[in-house]
């Protein structure tokens, strides 16, 4: 990335190099310090990328090894800057609109209130407008430690406020109280929240309805709670039902692979796009003709003026870099294509199966299909599967 960035300021060219000595020309370019990447050939000749300033290091370098040299295109900040240059108008509307920016940045333009049930985002705004947190008020006219204590005072439903101003956007996050909740006293039964087959079922409190072997489906009884065990009664004479139930549980991950695929791999030919951003405000100063290259590698770089990054000023440089692809297809033995099913297949099985099941076996069945593999996988598992419902 660094080295992107330092070719796009000082400036990028791409050239063709044609009849003569080809080969002479890479030496002469590597005995004199001249850098080239994104090398390629074709039927008369190759294709290369160099720095502005390597460029005119060329001719002598032309003259020995006989070659032509044709620029096909150039990119970078110079080529940017020299351009703007021939626009005086538009450079001055430029400086205009950053300047604006400066000075609008400076003041609170977005209010955002999170968090509030009890309580109304129109309430809080009214409180911090009182405090002088407003649209269109300078970020040094309020103080957020004094809307926050007042906004306790005035409701005491709310445990915590939190106000955090990021440039033009102050963002009011509020945390109300959670009172507790009371549990009605009833029965309570454990069931099955997913189909299997029972491995163990241990009761620390009420009736069991299943035993190790028995086959179960979501929503089964497991353990009966009642409103007594054993002639013991509660204070309530009533009981929630507590224990351990596992079960065997299955499941199925499904891959496939062709015998050949298609890869991408960059050519040496880039694009970029630049835009500047404030706030919900997006310019595009340079846009990139999705057109010109058939399909594409994107890069983003994000980038804030050194002195003004921490002095809250929200306007940011983004530049897209765009680097060619070109398809090529790849040939894949039967053990690769077999690989890539089962990676495949378990990928899709990983996300069902719960962190704190336990792996006891596996199965894995290979077919072969036209032009491919197809791979299926089970997994056998062993995990809790009761959950609390209400006795009716």
């Amino acid at each position: 990335m660094i080295h992107r960035l330092m070719n796009y300021r000082k400036g990028s060219v791409c050239i063709k190099v044609k009849n003569g000595y080809v080969e002479k020309f890479i030496n002469f370019c590597m005995n004199d310090n001249v850098y080239l990447w994104g090398v390629r050939h074709t039927e008369d000749g190759l294709v290369a990328w160099l720095c502005v300033e390597d460029f005119f290091k060329l001719r002598p370098i032309v003259k020995k090894s006989g070659v032509k040299i044709v620029v096909l295109k150039h990119f970078g900040l110079p080529f940017l800057i020299k351009r703007w240059k021939k626009r005086k108008v538009m450079m001055i509307g430029a400086c205009l609109f950053f300047v604006c920016l400066y000075i609008l940045s400076n003041y609170i333009w977005f209010i955002e209130v999170t968090g509030t049930k009890a309580v109304s985002d129109e309430q809080i705004l009214e409180i911090a407008k009182e405090y002088g947190l407003k649209r269109g008020a300078h970020s040094d006219e309020f103080s957020s430690k004094s809307i926050e204590r007042e906004l306790l005072i005035r409701f005491p439903e709310l445990a915590w406020v939190g106000i955090n101003t990021k440039g033009t956007k102050v963002d009011i996050e509020v945390v109300e109280k959670v009172m507790p909740i009371v549990e009605e006293m009833n029965s309570y039964d454990l069931i099955a929240s997913k189909d299997g087959v029972i491995t163990e079922c241990i009761v620390f409190q009420g009736v069991p309805m299943v035993k190790v072997g028995d086959i179960v489906k979501e929503g089964d009884l497991l353990i009966k709670g009642a409103e007594s065990y054993n002639n013991i009664h509660t204070d309530n004479d009533t009981m929630k039902a507590k224990g351990i139930v596992k079960a065997k549980l299955s499941y199925h991950g499904h891959g496939k692979a062709d015998f050949s695929k298609v890869l991408y791999e960059k050519s040496g030919e880039k694009d970029f796009s630049f835009a500047v951003k404030w706030g919900d405000f997006f310019y595009s100063l340079k846009v990139f003709n999705e057109n010109s290259f058939g399909a594409f590698e994107k890069e983003e770089i994000v980038k804030k003026i050194p002195w003004w990054r921490n002095s809250g000023f929200a306007v940011e440089f983004i530049i897209d870099i765009y680097d060619e692809l070109i398809a090529y297809r790849q040939n894949l033995s039967i053990d690769q294509a077999k690989q890539q099913a089962i990676k495949e297949a378990l990928n899709m099985s990983k996300n069902s199966i719960p962190e704190d099941a336990l792996l006891i076996d596996n199965e894995v069945k290979v077919t072969d299909v036209e032009d491919g593999i197809e791979v299926e996988i089970t997994f056998i598992t062993e995990e809790e599967i009761s959950k609390h419902s209400k006795h009716s």
